[in-house]
């Protein structure tokens, strides 16, 4: 195989030459010139052929057939083989000659080894851009080392260049073709299975004597793995930038001097700065940072505190007060810290803030609630004092403090045990009792309340009210006792003080109640007493007349008997509200009850010109009661109604009786005046209270002891129409349906 397409023809010019040569001058010899070319040119195979055709030749020519035949006739084939024999020996040396190497081919022959060999892919261009080398790295990628291929030109690259990269690759190699710089370029180079690598490829040309472009030679190493790695750096530093800027923090970094060089954007959007925008002539950055955005009582500490961080190479931590875009100043936790080499040099200072107002304004909160709540427990008028769980004291207010004169401090510094308080403070009668609830309280976890005397300051001792409670996790676990201690000496001497006034009260108590009995007796029997004094006058008066009236004498003698009977029965009745047993009860009819009342009082009506008016149910049925009780309660609330009219026109005084069937199986009968009614209905039945200015108070309690009695009720009400409407009601025997009612009229004019 020849090198290239003339290497055949320059092969063979020669030998034609020679034999033209051989021709024209009629000399053989000069066939041996052939030899001498197709050895130069051609393998040793194609010159030993080539030698054995030549010397053909030559027989053929220098001798005639005839001669070659002639017997004995030896010269013809002596030259024939002197001239094959010259041939061969020229070949041979011709061929050695060339075998030997010299000092230009070795250093091409290793140049050509080395580009070969490179583990990139080396080639050449020349001064017009066209390719004169590739080495065997790029046939091995481009062709898979099936076959080799020619690139004449750099445009026949272009298909092999990843379409992204061939406007920018072919671009800058035009330009460096026309300028001479250096061409340098990261592109992806299509391998011969499809997919694309990335290559840096890098081309400088080679000048002349004069300076002129020769050739361009460049190489083209594979970076594509660095490229993926760059390509998740980046993606990785993307994401790292995303993440330091979703952060909610403040996050800053400074040169190892301490200028700041980066924040993200929680810090362009808190403070409104960029750092491009922190050059000052005669300032650092951190300088005019510092005085932008820290507020001004904080900003000599925290500059102060900065800088010896820098200086020393220690963390900063500190809290204050850092500007916002809009002027309002707000607390923040800022921490600084170094990053350090593996030799311990510093490289960057990282720096992070945190908004801490929304805590910070929290804890004030909280410290004033602790201050108020300080206050509060130092000022309630009771003594507080806490203990652990295993009873020793934590904590007493000042109150505590200020009565006993000791503080926790006191027992603290001293090393002084629970024992030795107790043996201080309490009284010696009550220490055992003192110490006994207490280890029982803190040994089971149940509250206590103890009364016992504590020593006071001044050396008195004081009955005081302790209770202690303990306070507990969700899980159970005791975490504290919580004790409050109330001086009551003071009360409990206005007890025995107190104690002291009851007995009195109670000998006090026995004579207003024989008083208070009298008064009610007296109250009772004076109606009957005043009524026999009025009948015997008017029996008196009767018989003295001229003639006696005896007919009228005997009727004021038949009232003197039955106002006589009725005292006696009032006494007696007063009597048995006052024991235990009572008299039998017997069946009452309501209506007869009260036309008998209205009979007694009609001289009473009559001399206080009050018009009666009753609306009695005929229908209704008897109650069980006592009848002389249940008389009792009418005369007392006609009497009553009495009284509150005397002030009433005459015309305008009525007193109104009525009854009915209630529902409940129930009488009502109601008493209604015209009088100046009531201010309290409630407090009227209470004993000794009375609305009339000399009266007792004893009436109307004695009609609620008795309709009370009869398990019935009784109540007042202010009237519509003024005045007031006394109800009682009973209980009935066997239920009815209410009749006809009967209304009558009855008074004195």
């Amino acid at each position: 195989m020849f090198r290239n397409a003339s290497e055949p023809v320059l092969a063979i010019f020669p030998l034609l030459m020679a034999i033209v040569l051989m021709l024209v001058t009629g000399e053989p010899w000069l066939l041996i010139m052939g030899v001498v070319s197709v050895c130069s040119f051609g393998t040793r195979l194609i010159g030993f052929i080539a030698t054995v055709f030549v010397t053909l030749l030559f027989a053929l020519a220098h001798f005639p057939p005839a001669h070659l035949t002639t017997k004995g006739d030896f010269f013809p084939s002596l030259q024939t083989a002197l001239f094959g024999g010259a041939a061969l020996v020229i070949f041979t040396m011709i061929r050695y000659a060339m075998l030997l190497p010299t000092k230009a081919d070795d250093r091409m022959r290793f140049a050509a080894a080395i580009v070969d060999n490179m583990p990139t892919m080396g080639w050449s261009l020349n001064s017009k851009g066209e390719y004169t080398y590739t080495n065997q790295a790029v046939q091995d990628y481009v062709t898979g080392n099936k076959r080799r291929t020619d690139l004449d030109d750099w445009k026949n690259a272009i298909p092999l260049v990843h379409p992204e990269d061939v406007e920018q690759t072919f671009g800058r190699l035009v330009e460096c073709l026309a300028s001479g710089e250096d061409f340098v370029t990261d592109c992806r180079i299509q391998r011969h299975d499809g997919s694309y690598r990335w290559f840096h490829a890098v081309a400088r040309a080679a000048r002349g004597a004069k300076g002129d472009i020769t050739g361009w030679y460049g190489t083209s190493v594979d970076i594509h793995e660095q490229k993926l790695v760059e390509q998740a750096l980046r993606e990785s530093e993307r994401e790292l930038r995303q993440l330091v800027d979703a952060i909610p923090a403040l996050i800053w970094c400074a040169t190892p001097e301490g200028e700041p060089s980066y924040a993200n954007k929680q810090v362009t959007a808190f403070a409104g700065i960029v750092i491009g925008d922190l050059e000052v002539p005669n300032k650092t950055r951190l300088r005019e940072a510092l005085e932008l955005t820290v507020h001004p009582d904080d900003r000599v500490r925290v500059s102060d505190a900065m800088m010896r961080s820098f200086s020393t190479g220690t963390s900063f931590a500190e809290i204050y007060r850092l500007r916002r875009h809009d002027g309002v100043f707000r607390w923040v936790d800022s921490r600084l810290a170094a990053l350090r080499d593996d030799t311990g040099k510093i490289t960057r200072w990282y720096g992070a803030l945190i908004d801490i107002d929304e805590s910070k304004q929290a804890e004030e909160a909280l410290r004033a609630s602790e201050r108020q709540l300080q206050l509060l427990v130092d000022t309630v008028p009771v003594m507080v004092w806490c203990a652990s769980p295993s009873g020793v004291p934590t904590y007493t207010n000042r109150r505590l403090s200020d009565y006993t004169g000791i503080r926790v401090g006191d027992f603290n510094q001293a090393g002084l045990e629970l024992s030795q308080p107790i043996d201080l403070l309490v009284h010696p009668d009550d220490r055992e009792r003192f110490r006994r609830a207490l280890a029982e309280s803190f040994a089971s976890g149940k509250p206590f309340t103890l009364r016992y005397r504590l020593k006071r300051h001044d050396g008195p001792y004081r009955w005081t009210d302790s209770r202690s409670e303990p306070l507990s996790d969700g899980d159970g676990r005791l975490l504290q006792w919580y004790t409050v201690i109330t001086d009551i000496e003071d009360e409990t001497r206005m007890q025995e003080e107190l104690r002291s006034a009851h007995e009195q009260l109670a000998s006090a108590s026995k004579a207003a109640s024989l008083s208070e009995l009298t008064a009610s007796i007296a109250h009772e029997v004076n109606q009957p007493l005043a009524s026999i004094v009025a009948s015997s006058q008017a029996c008196e008066h009767w018989l003295k007349a001229d003639p006696p009236n005896t007919k009228r004498a005997m009727a004021n003698v038949g009232r003197i008997v039955r106002d006589a009977n009725l005292a006696a029965d009032t006494i007696r009745r007063i009597r048995a509200l006052f024991q235990a047993n009572s008299e039998a009860r017997t069946s009452v009819s309501i209506k007869e009850l009260v036309l008998e009342v209205c009979r007694l009082m009609e001289d009473e009506l009559a001399a206080n010109a009050i018009q009666l008016r009753t609306g009695l149910d005929s229908g209704l049925p008897s109650v069980m009661g006592h009848r002389v009780q249940l008389q009792q309660v009418l005369v007392n609330l006609i009497r009553n109604g009495i009284d509150a009219m005397k002030q009433v026109p005459p015309e305008k005084r009525v007193l109104e009786i009525g009854s009915r069937y209630d529902a409940g199986n129930r009488i009502s009968v109601e008493v209604r005046d015209q009088g100046s009614g009531m201010e309290d209905p409630y407090m009227i039945f209470e004993a000794f209270y009375s609305t009339k200015r000399n009266g007792k108070g004893i009436g109307l309690a004695i009609c609620r002891s008795i309709i009370e009695a009869h398990d019935g009720e009784i109540r007042a009400e202010k009237g519509e129409n003024g005045g007031a409407v006394f109800t009682f009601t009973l209980p009935i025997n066997n239920p009815v349906q209410g009749g006809s009612g009967d209304t009558s009229t009855a008074g004195l004019q």
